[in-house]
């Protein structure tokens, strides 16, 4: 199965020109810990004014939760770090 891909980063750059508020609303299913450290890379969730994320690892059997849980709580850092608001989503 082929399916297209984008890169969110550069959606949210192309995007936030056109409005005058960029929130984020992202619940993938785990793909926050692939997702969220590329945003991060690229800069572009400085573009954002606000976030609303819900994290997966909750729903994590071990060792697997405690690894993506320490991955949350670096992005969650990071975010706070640059200022973003953000809320977590359940």
């Amino acid at each position: 199965m082929e399916v297209a891909c984008f890169s969110l980063a550069a959606l949210i750059r192309e995007r936030s020109a056109t409005y005058g508020v960029t929130v984020l609303k992202l619940d993938i299913e785990g793909g926050e810990y692939e997702v969220l450290p590329h945003l991060i890379s690229e800069g572009a969730h400085k573009l954002l004014d606000a976030a609303y994320i819900e994290f997966h690892s909750q729903y994590m059997v071990e060792p697997h939760g405690t690894r993506y849980r320490l991955a949350e709580a670096g992005i969650r850092a990071r975010l706070a770090h640059d200022g973003l608001p953000f809320r977590i989503w359940i």
